[in-house]
C-alpha cells in the first residue's frame, strides 16, 4: 500500500476509502491546490510529485532514486499536470536512471600537457610570490 496519495490506471486515489477522482476533472484541480504530494505509478514508470514554493509561483516536480542518485523532473504548475505530462516524466526518469552519467577517459597525452603546464606555472609562482612556502600545482595560477 502506497504512502502518499496515488495516481494509478487514470486516477487519483487520494486516500483509503476515498473514491477514485479522474485527473483532469474539476475535483483534480480542487485536490492538487490543497495537497503538496503524491504517487505516480504506471509500472514501469513511476515517480513521487512534489509541489514547490519557487520564484513566482507553486510548481511540481518528479523525484525518482536510481543508483543511489535523486532525479529530478519539472512537472509544471498545477494546471498543466495530465497524464501525458506524467507519463512523460516518467519515460525521462526511466531512460535517465537506465543510463547512469559516465565519466569520461581521460588521455595520456592530455594528462601529460596538463602535467607539464602544472609545473612551469608552479616554479613561475614560487619565483614571483611573497609566500614561505610554494604553492602546489593546484594552487597555482593558470
Amino acid at each position: 500500500m502506497p504512502r502518499y496519495p496515488y495516481i494509478a490506471q487514470g486516477a487519483l486515489y487520494p486516500a483509503e476509502g476515498s473514491g477514485p477522482i479522474a485527473i483532469g476533472s474539476p475535483a483534480w484541480f480542487a485536490w492538487i491546490r490543497e495537497h503538496t504530494t503524491f504517487a505516480y505509478q504506471d509500472e514501469p514508470l513511476r515517480f513521487t510529485a512534489r509541489r514547490e514554493q519557487r520564484p513566482g509561483g507553486l510548481y511540481w516536480y518528479a523525484y525518482k532514486r536510481a543508483h543511489g542518485k535523486l532525479l529530478k523532473r519539472y512537472l509544471g504548475r498545477s494546471e498543466d499536470l495530465t497524464l501525458q505530462r506524467f507519463c512523460d516524466v516518467a519515460q525521462q526518469l526511466v531512460r535517465r536512471s537506465e543510463a547512469p552519467d559516465r565519466e569520461l577517459p581521460v588521455s595520456s597525452s592530455s594528462s601529460a600537457s596538463f602535467s607539464s603546464r602544472s609545473s612551469a606555472h608552479t616554479q613561475t609562482a614560487v619565483a614571483h610570490s611573497p609566500l614561505t612556502y610554494p604553492l602546489s600545482p593546484l594552487l597555482a595560477p593558470l
